[in-house]
C-alpha cells in the first residue's frame, strides 16, 4: 500500500511526515481526549496534540493542504466570535446595533473535511467510496482534497446541518463519524465541529433536505435535516438579526 494517499498525484518527497489526524491549530492547548481511534476505542485516553498524529502524507503534499487546514482555522475563530458576540449582544436589550458579517472560506472548509475524513480512513479494511482498493482513496477524491477539482453539485459535498431556530453553542470538541452505504463503502462523514453540524457526502447527497446515515460502527443510527452549501446563517438576539456567517464558496 502506498505509504502517502496522495501518491497519485505524482511529485512524492522522500520523507513520510506526521500528518494530524485533525489540524493542530483548531484546538486551543497542548494536550487534548481522544476516543474512537484503533488503540481507544471505546475509552478516552488523554495524550499530547503532537502524538496525534498517522504517517500517511509525503511531506510534500501535506504542505499542498495548507489553505484547507487554514478554512478549519478559519471557522473555529469564526464560530468563536460569532458566540461572543451573541452573549454581549444579549446584555444590550432593546439597543440598536449594526449587524457584523464574519466570513469564512466554503471551499476550504469542505477539503478540510475530505481531507480529515481520508487521513481517518486510509489504510483500513473499508473500501472509500469508489475505490478500487480497500482503504485507499480513489485520485478524484484526492484532487479534490487538493482543490483541483470540486464535488459536483447539488448532491456531492459539504452540507450544514440544522434548522432555522437552531441553537449553536461554542463547545471545544471535535468529533467525526464516517457511514457507509449499501454497499459497505465509506459514503462520507458527519462532524460536529466547535459545536457546529456539518455532514460531508462523497457521492449522493440528502434528497428533499432529509438525510439519514448509520455510523460505521453500527452504534448510531442519524435523521438529518440538511442544507446543501449554506451561503449564510442569520444569527439572531433578541429576535432580531445580530450577526451574519457567511460562506464563501
Amino acid at each position: 500500500m502506498r505509504e502517502c494517499w496522495a501518491a497519485c498525484l505524482g511529485n512524492c518527497s522522500d520523507k513520510i511526515s506526521g500528518e494530524h489526524i485533525i489540524t493542530d491549530a483548531v484546538f486551543p492547548a497542548d494536550i487534548v481526549t481522544v476516543k474512537g481511534l484503533p488503540w481507544c476505542k471505546d475509552e478516552f485516553k488523554r495524550i499530547g496534540l503532537a502524538s496525534l498524529v498517522k504517517n500517511v502524507l509525503c511531506t510534500e503534499h501535506n504542505s499542498g493542504l495548507s489553505e484547507a487546514d487554514v478554512g478549519a482555522v478559519q471557522l473555529r475563530k469564526a464560530l468563536c466570535d460569532v458566540t461572543e458576540l451573541s452573549e454581549t449582544r444579549k446584555l444590550m436589550n432593546g439597543q440598536d446595533w449594526p449587524v457584523k458579517k464574519f466570513t469564512v472560506n466554503g471551499l476550504a472548509i469542505e477539503r478540510w473535511c475530505l481531507k480529515t475524513l481520508i487521513t481517518i480512513t486510509f489504510g483500513g479494511t473499508v473500501r472509500i467510496r469508489e475505490s478500487s482498493q480497500c482503504g485507499v482513496p480513489s485520485c478524484e477524491l484526492v484532487e479534490t482534497a487538493f482543490g483541483l477539482r470540486r464535488f459536483q453539485p447539488p448532491r456531492a459535498g459539504l452540507y450544514w446541518i440544522g434548522e432555522v431556530g437552531d441553537t449553536v453553542t461554542t463547545v471545544e470538541r471535535v468529533e467525526v463519524m464516517t457511514f457507509t452505504n449499501h454497499m459497505d463503502s465509506i459514503e462520507g462523514a458527519r462532524f460536529r465541529f466547535w459545536g457546529f453540524n456539518l455532514l460531508l457526502v462523497l457521492s449522493d447527497g440528502p434528497t428533499a433536505n432529509s438525510f439519514g446515515f448509520t455510523s460505521l460502527d453500527s452504534k448510531e443510527t442519524t435523521q438529518l435535516k440538511a442544507l446543501y452549501r449554506p451561503r449564510k446563517l442569520n444569527v439572531h438576539v433578541h429576535d432580531r438579526v445580530s450577526h451574519i456567517l457567511e460562506f464563501v464558496w
